[in-house]
Order: structure tokens, then C-alpha cells, then sequence
């Protein structure tokens, strides 16, 4: 079911959202690595008809941090 996902993910259009949360595909796409599991878990929810963890959807937050760079700073 990864590779499904992650063909779908490649299939999505880069400057749109799927969703009303705003990641637009290219988010998907360049966070994959580090997003696979959690998208796979949910995806594994809906299957499983099991939609009580899903309110951490809507209450999770996600934070950036960007890279130092010592070279150029």
C-alpha cells in the first residue's frame, strides 16, 4: 500500500491542495520521507473503518525549522 501511496503522491498536481489544510502537492512530494508513515496510518484508518485517532488531524501542528548554513551566515 506504500508504493500505492507514493505514486498517487508523485500523480498530484504541485501547486495545489488537496485539502483545506493548504500542503499543496509539492509539500507531499518533498516531505514524503519523513511523512510516509503518518499518511499510511490514516489511509490505514479509513480502510479499517477506524476514524477515532483522525481528530489528531485537525489538532497537530508541524513546524519548519530551517537549516543553518555556517558557510554563508
Amino acid at each position: 500500500m506504500l508504493d500505492e501511496l507514493k505514486h498517487t503522491m508523485d500523480e498530484m498536481p504541485t501547486k495545489k491542495a488537496p485539502g483545506s489544510d493548504g500542503f499543496s502537492g509539492l509539500f507531499y512530494k518533498r516531505c514524503w520521507d519523513i511523512t510516509k508513515f503518518d499518511v499510511l496510518a490514516t489511509m490505514n484508518s479509513f480502510y479499517d473503518l477506524r476514524a477515532r485517532p483522525l481528530y489528531k488531524m485537525k489538532s497537530a501542528n508541524i513546524i519548519l525549522i530551517p537549516k543553518y548554513d555556517r558557510q554563508n551566515n
